[in-house]
């Protein structure tokens, strides 16, 4: 076998090597990153908005809890459906805004 053979052999093996390489650690990399993020404290001009969003976030998460085996699609076992987000926002946000309670007084 001619030593020029030898070294296109060496070349493939090296490049299907570096590819598979590249490829596992980009895969690996989404996956390990995909890890939820804890929210930093929150200080604005706005008490409302800083008091209201950590209220906000745990109702969000409390619905997902709740409605987790209800569920059909994965996503949503862990990820909160748009009338959750919506019944959290007017639950927390709205209500203290307007600085009504529960029973609207």
């Amino acid at each position: 076998m001619s030593s020029h053979n030898q070294y296109a052999k060496y070349g493939i093996v090296i490049f299907v090597g570096t590819v598979s390489v590249i490829l596992f650690q980009i895969c690996f990399i989404n996956f390990i990153s995909a890890k939820a993020v804890s929210l930093i404290p929150i200080k604005s001009d706005n008490v409302t908005l800083d008091r209201g969003l950590p209220k906000f976030y745990n109702c969000i998460e409390q619905a997902v809890k709740h409605s987790v085996n209800t569920q059909k699609d994965p996503y949503f076992k862990a990820e909160p459906t748009k009338n959750e987000v919506i019944k959290c926002y007017y639950k927390v946000l709205v209500k203290s805004a307007s600085g009504k309670d529960d029973n609207g007084n």
